[in-house]
This record gives structure tokens, sequence and C-alpha cells, in this order.
């Protein structure tokens, strides 16, 4: 690694020895190279990291880079997996506490979940929103980034172990309280395994429907399992809770703690979930203050546009303004049910595209790793997604575009249909063989689309 090799401090953690790196020697200690594959699994989907630490000053605790993808745990209390550019990839809002005193860290990657837990106790959580790809390569660095002296920091370590896997309650609890006694931490979190009663608790996300009860359990994993009594409390939501069934009373965000009695020789013990009842269906006639409901990406926003009369004051959800080069997404933040059908119609403007302006806009439903984070080319996304695009320019070369006014339907890339609007003289509001709309009072265009499994119609 570049800089001098770090140097042991007999007594650096509760007396214990560690590694010392200190800026002044721009001391790293490095891994070989290593893939993503090799540290989190397929697409990165799981992973655990934990240091036993003290950090003094600095910016990077550990880090594995490639390009733009890497996770690290970095002073300032961020956690990057795997996105470092954007801040869909960042955990913050959390502190390792005071500078100099010796912390457990554990910072883990589910396949739905990051989060951070000092010393036993969770500093910071969020959902997932995109995936390291797999098959990149470099290196894992402690002190600093790998292969560089840039972002040196001041850090006794005295242990640092990495998972390809998340772990769960029983095991991280597990390896906490081995960590704590072997380095002496007095007011770490951990409990002694033999009193862990093991509580599992869980809820998923629902699609709301009338009269919904959800049943509630819990139960201890403990070998033998805990004797203690498990009660429940709805800490949050719109809804009542009795006789072990959540009554739902409309779509929302629901916040449930179960909690298990002390019973010999097991502790007391509580944990807490946060999930989402989805609606079945929704409904926009205009788009005011519905910010919260979708994931605006790139150049997207809700506004109103002057320029625009009809219909008159409204406001939009603007994919891409009147600009060269402009590529923007917008997905409604909930998973929504369709594998038995579905109905959905929208009124769109393809307006004043002036300086080639865009190519059009696509209708995607997906179920891509990136989630509603997914920022996808102007034809959709080349897996796990049904697109339908609204195409208001003539590509040559190898795209074969029939006119500058076609619909195509495709299926992971794979084109299922194609249909030329100039060829069905009975839409008559297409002018010019060109979807783009000049002026400033053009009326929008209506899509409408019918789903059932095996036939999937589009009305234009």
């Amino acid at each position: 690694a570049p800089g001098r090799p770090p140097w042991v401090r007999n007594t650096a953690i509760n007396g214990h020895p560690a590694i010392h790196f200190r800026p002044l020697d721009q001391s790293r200690l490095e891994s070989p190279i290593l893939t993503s594959t090799d540290i989190a699994g397929p697409n990165g989907d799981a992973l655990t990291l934990i240091m036993v630490a003290a950090y003094h000053s600095g910016t990077v605790w550990t880090q594995w880079q490639d390009r733009t993808q890497r996770y690290s745990i970095e002073f300032n209390g961020r956690f990057d997996f795997p996105n470092a550019v954007a801040a869909q990839g960042q955990l913050t809002g959390w502190t390792i506490g005071d500078a100099g005193t010796p912390r457990i860290i554990v910072a883990m990657k589910t396949p739905t979940r990051q989060s951070v837990h000092i010393d036993g106790r969770l500093a910071a959580s969020r959902p997932n929103t995109t995936s390291l790809e797999p098959g990149h390569s470099s290196a894992i660095a402690i002190g600093g980034q790998p292969g560089t002296t840039a972002n040196a920091s001041t850090l006794d370590m005295g242990e640092y172990l990495l998972f390809n896997r998340s772990l769960a309650d029983g095991e991280s609890n597990l390896l906490g309280w081995h960590l704590q006694q072997k380095w002496e931490i007095v007011d770490g979190g951990y409990i002694d395994p033999v009193t862990d009663p093991q509580l599992v608790f869980q809820v998923n996300g629902q699609v709301y429907s009338e009269g919904m009860q959800i049943p509630i359990d819990a139960f201890s994993l403990a070998n033998p399992p805990s004797a203690g009594d498990i009660t429940f409390v709805l800490d949050e939501g719109p809804g009542t809770l009795a006789d072990g069934k959540l009554s739902i009373d409309q779509p929302g965000e629901f916040t449930l703690t179960a909690s298990i009695s002390a019973a010999d020789p097991y502790i007391a013990q509580s944990r807490t979930v946060t999930f989402q009842v989805f609606p079945a269906e929704f409904t926009y006639d205009g788009f005011e203050g519905a910010e919260g409901d979708f994931s605006l990406i790139g150049t997207s926003v809700i506004a109103q546009d002057a320029d625009l009369a009809l219909p008159p004051e409204a406001w939009r959800l603007r994919i891409t303004d009147n600009q060269n080069n402009k590529l923007g997404a917008a997905w409604y933040k909930y998973k929504m049910p369709m594998e038995d059908g579905f109905e959905t119609e929208f009124h769109i403007h393809l307006a004043e595209a002036v300086n080639t302006g865009a190519d059009g806009m696509t209708f995607i439903l997906h179920n891509h790793p990136d989630g509603n984070r997914l920022n996808t080319s102007e034809r959709g996304p080349d897996t796990d997604a049904i697109t339908l695009q609204i195409n208001s320019h003539r590509n040559g070369g190898g795209w074969g575009d029939p006119s500058a006014a076609f619909l195509r339907l495709t299926l992971d890339g794979q084109t299922l249909a194609l249909a030329n609007l100039p060829d069905f003289p009975e839409i008559t509001t297409v002018t010019g063989n060109d979807l783009s709309q000049p002026g400033t009072d053009a009326v929008p265009y209506k899509v409408r689309i019918v789903y059932e499994p095996g036939d999937f119609d589009v009305y234009f």
C-alpha cells in the first residue's frame, strides 16, 4: 500500500494492541484485488462489515471501490453501499461518538435494507435503493482509499471482519458479545447469548383491501424457546390491534413493537418493525403536492407550465424540459399488484420539441433490482420490465424507426408489438406523422392500457 506501513500501539484499545494509522505516514493496509462477487455475493445484495476500532480523525475508515461503486464507513456518519456519486447509496445521519473511544461498528446490507449498529445499538437504517454490480474488481483498504494516499485517517484498528452475507439477529449478537468481551467494551449493547431469547418479529408490506386484517405473530428462536409472554403494541398507523390481528383502516405506514418478558434464564427483549400497506389503486387529477408519492429521477419535477394552455393551470409531472440531452424518470414509490391484471389511463404532452428535444417517453412496469431509483435509457430497461415506448423522433440506422409517431411494446428489451400511428387514419390528433406538439395550445394525448393475463391492449 502507499506510504509507510501502520505500526502497533500495544495498549490502544482498552489496554489491548491495535494497528495505528495516521495521515503523517500515509499508512494503509490493502487486500489483494477482489471482485464485487467475492465480497458481496451475486449483485452485492448482502454484506456484513464488522470493525473494532477507535477513530481519532480523518475521513475514510474502510472501503472497496470501482469507478463509482464502493462501500465505505466514514467518520462523519456515512455508510456508502454501493453508489458513492449519487446519494441513493448513502446511509447518513449517524455518528460513532467521541473521537478515540473504542467501538464495535457493524454495517450490514440485506436484500432490502442497510443499517449501521454501534456497540450493538442501531444507529441508522434505511431501505435499499440499488445493488453493487457483480464482476468489478478492486481492493479493500483500511486507513484510506485503495491505491492512493487520499482521505487518510488517524485510526486504531483492532479487528476487521467481512461476511459476504447478512447476519441473523442471533448470529450478530453472538459475534458482538464475543467482541465485546474480548476487547473489554463495558457499555456495549450485546447480551450474553445464554440469556438471549432471540425474539423474531417481522411483518411484510401488503396491498390494501377492504376489511383487511393481518395476523401478527412473533416467537423465540432460543433453544429451548423462552417461555416469556409475548405482547404487541401498535405504535403508529391507521388501524387497530386486537386478539393478535391488525385491522387496517386505510393504506399507510405502520409501526409495531413486539416484546417478550423475562423468563429465566432469558432476559426481556423488544423488536420494532415499520412496514407499508400499499394502495391497490390511485388517481391523480393533477400532481400538486404529490412529490412524496414518487421517486423523481434526473430532470423530473412536479411543476406548472405557463406556456401550455391545456389543461389550464395544471400541475404536471414533467419528465424532461424543453432542452437537449435530458433524461428523467418518475416512479410510483410503492409496488402494485399486477399479476391479475390492471387498467390505467394517462394524458401526456410531447410539447414544443425544439433543438431535437426528447425522443418521446415510456410507460414502464418493472421488477428491476434498482427499484424506484432506476434511471433507465429512453427505451426502457433491458431486463425485468415491460415497456411501452411512445416515440416522437425517427431514429435511423439499427433502430429502424418507422416514423416519428409510433408505439413499441417490449419485454426485457425485445419487441412484442409495434404500431405505426400514421397507419391508423382514424387517429386524427397526430399531425405531420410526428408526435411532437408545436405551439402552446395542443391538447394532451390520451393513452389507455388494459392488461389481463395473456393480453396487453394499448389505446391511443
